[in-house]
């Protein structure tokens, strides 16, 4: 019985990381050491989100009973606040709430392992948000998922999935995100249950760039991702790299 579990584990974990990793057989390839380095780095955060990740949201029942800080993991995101003006970053860390909102949270969580986030930008800066999550390649769009139950308000600093359709309560919730920067409680009788909180940096989101406001096309950013973004709005702030600063199960 012991063989056949480990045996089912490992199948579990090459499942996962088959679509994280490309190995390219009887193909050798030079890598310059720099470049070797930035992908030992890229791999490692890959692997971590995999391997601390994995059993994380799985049983809605439990997050949602979880009530200690420490069932919460934080993500941080390296952000330039403002393209073409230098390679410095600056730090954001969200909290993650599982029992605020499972659903939701597991969604960011398959969003972190397929590195959809990492070089995305914050295409849309609102007087009362800061919209980001649309991946830097064009995919193929995330399935919608139904809504999770409003268990927190949307005040300032807290992070929602933005709602698709035109109805409330819609289970329109597919991959964009915003972050409140102000009180948004009015979003609460939408259905628009937030799933994290910024724990550092707010001061970062309050100062990307907002010279274009809400005029990137969202159809465009779908279809082209940063192709049209640098072309057309290149000073639009992104999101560098994106990794767990602290994974407790």
């Amino acid at each position: 019985m012991a063989r056949i579990a480990k045996l089912s584990c490992l199948a579990v974990l090459f499942f996962f990381l088959r679509d994280h990793f490309s190995f390219v057989p009887f193909v050798q390839k030079r890598i310059d050491p720099s470049a070797a380095s930035s992908l030992r780095e890229n791999l490692h955060r890959r692997s971590v989100w995999l391997a601390g990740g994995l059993g994380l949201f799985m049983d809605s029942k439990q997050a949602i009973a979880g009530s200690d800080a420490e069932d919460h993991p934080l993500v941080g995101f390296d952000v330039d606040v403002q393209g073409g003006d230098g390679e410095q970053t600056e730090r954001v860390v969200l909290k993650l709430h599982p029992e605020w909102a499972p659903r939701g949270v597991r969604r960011f969580v398959s969003m972190l392992r397929m590195g959809d986030l990492e070089g995305s930008r914050l295409h849309h800066v609102a007087s009362d948000g800061v919209f980001f999550g649309l991946p830097a390649e064009p995919t193929l769009e995330l399935d919608k998922i139904r809504n999770d139950r409003v268990r927190a308000s949307n005040v300032r600093g807290t992070v929602s999935f933005k709602a698709g359709g035109l109805l409330r309560n819609s289970h329109s919730r597919a991959q964009e995100l915003f972050v409140n920067t102000k009180d948004n409680s009015h979003l609460d009788k939408d259905g628009i249950a937030p799933i994290a909180e910024v724990v550092e940096g707010m001061e970062t989101i309050d100062k990307v760039f907002a010279g274009y406001g809400r005029s990137p096309d969202v159809q465009q950013i779908k279809k082209k991702g940063s192709t049209y973004l640098d072309t057309e709005f290149p000073k639009l702030a992104k999101i560098v790299s994106v990794y767990p600063v602290e994974l407790v199960m």
